[in-house]
């Protein structure tokens, strides 16, 4: 092969590789190659024609290869060898031994030599265009003075940037170059001003002034430019002063004061400073030096109290803090500073020993003691009597200030002193008996809330304090009173429970203040006289009880109240003492025996109660009953043998045995009775009803000893369930065919009960076929019971019942249980119910939202949770083709805004009908969706004119001032705006409309009428000032204005137009709509001729409105009235008891046996009474009212008749009989045959009745007068 069979150019070119602009030199060529081609063929003049030579060079430059670059150098024209792109990349990576042997070995014209020192500076990130700013600046930083000198001397100083430069040396502490700068260059071409900003630094709040500046710079600076007058612009003057401070730099901070306005200095922060980091010696220094202001005086002061409060001095410790007190006292003694700031500030900051030194080293003179008092003591906060709360009164007071300061103190001091109530609150509460002995002698008693603390004593228990406050304050009647009606709340409340606690020092309290009054006629005017009797009963202090009975009226000591209590806690003693001494017709017997027989170890007591009782008085039913309630076997059988099995209520006792779990008692009472007393279907039933573990044997012992046909054993299952009554349904299944129940509506009850346990139960053993699941399912979403056991049941077992869970989706939805569809989200597959049926079935619940209209007054606040589950359901499934549409329509019915702002977000905008949707939540008063789509939609997408509408009938006067801003104003209608905002009453809108509007806009008669009906005083004299009368309906208007009562308008419009234009006759019926109306209706009786008015429909109406002055009026001026007996009648029924007496002399006989018979009807035992008074009575008919009396179960008008009336008129055993057909009154006929012989009413029909009815009452005095 010879050599001629290869190109060397295009050899080289390959070895060379290509050129590319970002391309990397730092890359290695084959040297080797490149040298062995260049080296055999250098015969060959190939060198000029390589087509990469640039980057060879560059290359070759960067790598420093001598021999290529030198060859290349001497055999190719060097104008080919971009050397000034070479001379570039060398100066710009620093590569000088590249730099210095171009310059030595080429044409240095080949290269721009400017260029070149820009690459070696680099870009200047401040200032693009000018290099030789960063080469002084970078030259200055390293200091390499060849270059800097040489920079000076060549170029114009003035473009060399040097206020740069010195501001950059200061900021980075370069004292050199600082120094070499202002000896080698014209100081005027940098500012020291801003020299010294920048060696000071800038200031930060949370600056450290523990940082050193380099105060050689600062020093220097100052003294070579002691000429300049910059100390006062240097911008971080604060700064400079208060780090010199800090580190004490002497000099600097003296000529600062000398040089500087001191108010520039922030004299009350170097102060703060020095007292945080203890700098003592420089406070000092200042108080002595610096002619320090009053102000700085304070500051100081001010600190030295509260600021350094880690300082513990001992009480001879002469502390630093000390000297500066007294050095700034020197240096500005004033009242005002001591007043204000030193006393005031230790008394607030308890600093004992700075107020010790004050007092015994301080003319006293110069601080006042009623305002370090106040500081000492701290604010009280309000107290009311009823507030338990003891925030403040354990509060940590300094009592040794106090005392100290009290010691100075003159009566005259403390007379307006708010905070001694709050001293000696806390002083009683803490006990400081001291204090509480100094204000008790110095200070008015009536100052110091005596009252508040007894109340806050009795309260916290602190009854040495009670005690000790009796025995030392002047005990006046109001005081005694106030104590005892404290301490027996205190009793009351803290042992009515605890009959066991027989050293209760309240109670001893209460004795010694009814002891030390005993000659005072204090108890009457005691307010909780029934508390002290109660808890003297209950911890039987005799003294006090037998006070008691003997100086009050025992009607107010509710005797029958403690007789009852004390019978329930089983007291014994005090019962017997009470029966034996307390007069027995204000103790309710019945009731106190029903309460020990409610106890386990009532029967000796119930013995000695009904042997001490007139046993006619005593209903033994409710004892017997109550005995059967708790199981008290004892008394049971007591009570059977003292009456009998033809008094007692078997049927009752017996299922309150069964409902309470009490075996014994069933068995008793069934063996005792026979089975015609008893309703045994209804005991099984309370028997399945019972939480008792009993019950199952009760159930099993009714079923063997009875006939089974007597039990409805599907209710008794159905009641099991619906009770939770496991034992009793699981025996009921064992012992029955399970085909004799309706399973279905058994495991119903039982989900609306939310059983979960029988639930459960039955679920596991029921066949399926017998229950209905989709209506449990129902039932148990309609129970709104946080407890989800029941639904985990019905999905654990959805396999089990082949049961759909979209079809519990679906009754979730219904009864809106977000909680069920929440955890059925979290933990059921999702393919096991369709999700997109469940957002429909949740957006479409309820009514359709475009028809749904809420009420304009509705403030109600929807709850949120049906929102944040629909709004999860489609952020976690936005793939879902939903109607969006429905969605947000349903967000604006509901007030979903969340929903909606997501919706309007992802959605685009052409898939919504979002003008519809607006509408509806503007219809629906959903103010904060139309405030947001106002903000972020165009006008043309809303519309306006509707929201303006509803806006203005909700009264969201702000919306309609936004809608008038937008530039679619032209296009509204506000006339349909003002008749919303009339028609509901807005009056803020109204008023709006009309200022920012043309009046001819609007139907101002609809406005006038709108202010009448509403009151709306300031509008209508606008309407009237605006507008000619002949405009307006002002007829219509003043209708309006008397029907709605408003007097101020009607008189207005009185004084403003003729009488004639008060249609009498139209407002005869309209002024009378309204039992407020009275003032109106009078207004225009005086004021317009009485003819016209509809004077019978006027009377009657204000008998029954009670309106007195009016029917005066009428009856003194009116024309014949016909209809008098019709107002009086009117009167009776509404109880107007004022009228009656008005008008029953004025009306026939037959007008008061209608006004009787109708208060007799209605109970109105007043009516009746004042009616009575007339003594005719043999003229109207008794018996008549006596029986309607009694048919409507009026007792307390019964009462009256034969109290007022002759009985002789009346026909009582008619009367008798028409009370037993009415099912309530009991009491009634009671009282009706209490006092009667058998023959004076029909026996067989009351006791009739009396069993029919179950009253005891009756069936126990029906036996005693047999």
């Amino acid at each position: 092969m010879t050599i001629r069979l290869f190109d060397v150019k295009t050899a080289l070119d390959c070895a060379i590789g290509e050129d590319e602009e970002n391309d990397d030199d730092s890359e290695f060529f084959n040297y080797d190659i490149i040298d062995f081609l260049l080296k055999r063929l250098v015969t060959e003049d190939v060198l000029p024609y390589i087509t990469e030579m640039h980057r060879l060079i560059r290359v070759a430059c960067f790598h420093f290869n001598k021999n290529i670059v030198q060859l290349l150098i001497d055999k190719v024209d060097n104008s080919l060898l971009g050397i000034d792109t070479v001379m570039d990349r060398a100066c710009s990576i620093g590569r000088l031994d590249v730099v210095e042997w171009l310059v030595e070995n080429i044409d240095n014209t080949l290269f721009d030599v400017k260029t070149a020192l820009d690459c070696a500076i680099g870009e200047d990130e401040e200032n693009d265009d000018d290099k030789m700013h960063r080469l002084i600046r970078v030259a200055c930083f390293h200091f390499k003075k060849d270059i800097v000198n040489l920079l000076i001397e060549k170029v114009d100083n003035s473009l060399l940037d040097i206020d740069t430069v010195m501001n950059r040396a200061c900021l980075i502490c370069r004292l050199d170059v600082v120094e070499w700068l202002v000896e080698n260059v014209d100081n005027t071409l940098f500012d020291v001003k801003t020299a010294l900003d920048c060696a000071i630094g800038e200031d930060k709040g949370d600056d450290d002034d523990s940082e050193f500046f380099n105060y050689d710079i600062i020093d220097f600076l100052l003294k070579r430019l002691v000429t300049e007058n910059v100390l006062p612009y240097i911008t971080e003057m604060h700064r400079f002063m208060r780090v010199s401070c800090f580190h004490f730099k002497k000099d600097i901070v003296k000529l600062l004061i000398e040089k500087v306005d001191s108010s520039l200095l922030d004299i009350d922060r170097v102060v703060y400073l020095a007292f945080s980091n203890h700098k003592y010696d420089v406070l000092k220094w200042l108080i002595k030096n610096v002619d320090i202001t009053f102000s700085n005086v304070k500051t100081a002061l001010e600190y030295a109290i509260c600021i350094v409060e880690d300082c513990d001095f001992d009480k001879d410790d002469d502390h630093p803090v000390f000297e500066i007190i007294d050095l700034s006292l020197q240096s500005c003694i004033d009242e005002d500073v001591l007043t204000d700031t030193v006393m005031n500030r230790a008394c607030l900051y308890s600093r004992f020993d700075v107020v010790k030194w004050i007092v015994e080293n301080v003319d006293n003179r110069f601080f006042d003691v009623k305002s370090a008092l106040v500081y000492a003591i701290g604010e009280d906060e309000e107290y009311y009597d009823y507030d338990d709360d003891n925030s403040g009164d354990d509060d940590d007071l300094d009592f040794d200030i106090i005392e100290l300061l009290l010691k100075r103190c003159i009566d005259e001091d403390l007379r307006y002193n708010k905070n001694l109530k709050k001293l000696m609150r806390v002083s009683c509460f803490q006990f400081k008996k001291d204090i509480i002995q100094w204000l008790i002698e110095k200070v008015d008693n009536s100052l110091l809330g005596i009252y508040i603390v007894l109340h806050k004593a009795y309260l916290n228990g602190r009854v040495g304090v009670v005690k000790w406050l009796l025995e030392n304050v002047d005990s006046t009647l109001v005081f005694v009173k106030t104590a005892l009606d404290y301490a027996i709340d205190k009793v009351e409340n803290d042992y009515f429970d605890d009959d066991d606690d027989d050293d209760d020092p309240g109670v001893e309290i209460i004795d010694l203040l009814l002891q030390r009054c005993i000659d005072e006629d204090v108890l009457p005017y005691i307010t909780e006289l029934k508390g002290l009797m109660i808890v003297s009963c209950f911890r039987f202090n005799k003294d006090i009880i037998k006070l008691l009975i003997e100086k009050i009226d025992n009607s107010l000591l509710g005797i029958d109240t403690v007789m009852n209590r004390v019978c329930s806690k089983g007291r014994t003693e005090v019962v017997k003492w009470l029966v034996e001494r307390v007069d027995k017709t204000l103790l309710n017997f019945n009731i106190a025996l029903s309460n020990v027989c409610s106890r386990p170890d009532g029967l000796d007591l119930a013995m000695w109660l009904l042997a001490n009782t007139d046993d006619k008085e005593i209903d033994m039913n409710t004892s017997f009953v109550n005995a059967c309630t708790e199981g008290n076997l004892d008394i049971l059988e007591w009570i059977f043998k003292k009456c009998g099995s033809q008094v007692l209520d078997a049927k009752t006792a017996l299922n309150a045995s069964c409902l309470n779990g009490n075996f014994n008692t069933v068995k008793f009472i069934l063996e005792r009775f026979e089975t015609q007393h008893f309703d045994l279907s209804t005991a099984m039933i309370k028997a399945c009803r019972s939480q008792s573990i009993n019950s199952v044997e009760i159930g099993i012992w009714l079923w063997n000893k009875l006939n089974c046909g007597e039990f409805d054993i599907s209710k008794a299952m159905i009641n099991a369930c619906r009770h939770g009554n496991l034992g009793m349904t699981k025996w009921l299944l064992e012992k029955n065919d399970i085909n004799l129940f309706d399973m279905s509506v058994a495991l119903n009850s039982a989900c609306q009960s939310n059983k979960s346990l029988v639930v459960e139960w039955m679920i596991s053993n029921i066949p399926t076929d017998k229950i209905n699941v989709q209506t449990a399912i129902k039932n148990t979403c309609a129970n709104n019971s946080n407890d989800l056991s029941i639904i985990k049941c019905f999905i654990k077992s959805s396999g089990k019942m082949n049961l759909d869970l979209n079809i519990l989706v679906k009754e979730a939805c219904t009864y809106e249980r977000t909680d069920i569809i929440e955890w059925m989200l979290e933990h059921c597959d999702k393919d096991s119910f369709k999700i997109l049926d469940l957002l429909t079935t949740l957006v479409s619940n309820e009514s359709n939202p475009e028809t749904s209209i809420i009420y304009r007054n509705d403030k109600s606040k929807h709850d949120p949770s049906m929102q944040n589950l629909i709004l999860k359901i489609l952020k976690n499934n936005s793939h879902l083709c939903c109607d969006y549409n429905s969605i947000l329509s349903k967000a604006c019915s509901e007030g979903w805004i969340d929903i909606f702002k997501w919706i309007i977000t992802k959605i685009d905008y052409t898939e919504l009908n979002i003008t519809d949707a607006v509408n509806i939540a503007s219809q629906n008063g959903r103010c904060d969706i139309i405030c947001w789509s106002l903000l972020n939609f165009n006008p043309d997408q809303i519309d306006a004119n509707t929201i303006l509408a509803e806006a203005s009938g909700f009264g969201w006067v702000q919306v309609v001032k936004y809608i008038f801003s937008l530039p679619i104003k032209g296009h509204l209608n506000f006339s349909n705006a003002m008749n919303d905002a009339c028609a509901f009453g807005r009056a803020e809108v109204v008023s709006w409309l009309l200022e920012n509007n043309a009046k001819e806009m609007f139907d101002l008669s609809t406005v006038m009428i709108a202010a009448c009906i509403n009151g709306w005083m300031d509008i209508l004299n606008w309407i009237l000032e605006k507008t000619d009368y002949m405009l307006l309906n002002i007829g219509c208007a003043i209708i309006e204005a008397c029907a709605a009562g408003n007097i101020s308008i009607v008189q207005l419009f009185f004084s403003t137009f003729e009488k004639e234009m008060f249609d009498k006759h139209k407002l005869s019926t309209r002024i009378c709509e309204k039992v407020s109306n009275e003032k109106v209706v009078l207004f225009l009786l005086e004021n317009l001729n009485a003819d016209g008015f509809q004077m019978d429909n006027i009377l009657n109406k204000a008998s029954g409105f009670g309106w007195l002055e009016v029917v005066n009026w009428i009856m003194d001026n009116g024309p014949d009235i016909n209809t008098v007996g019709a107002a009086f009648e009117n009167a009776c029924k509404s109880c107007e008891i004022d009228i009656v007496n008005c008008l029953q002399d004025k009306i026939s006989r037959d007008n008061i046996q209608t006004g009787l018979l109708t208060a007799c009807k209605s109970g109105f035992e007043e009516i009746v009474e004042v009616l009575l008074d007339n003594p005719n009575h043999e003229h109207l008919d008794m018996a008549t009212l006596l029986s309607e009396a009694c048919r409507c179960g009026e007792q307390t008008v019964v009462e009256v008749l034969l109290r007022k009336v002759d009985n002789a008129l009346f026909d009582k055993r008619t009367a008798i009989n028409e009370a037993c057909r009415s099912k309530l009154p009991e009491d009634l006929v009671y009282f009706l045959i209490k006092d009667l012989q058998n023959n004076d009413f029909d026996n067989e029909v009351v006791s009739e009745n009396a069993r029919k009815h179950s009253w005891t009452k009756v069936l126990m005095q029906l036996k005693r007068k047999s």
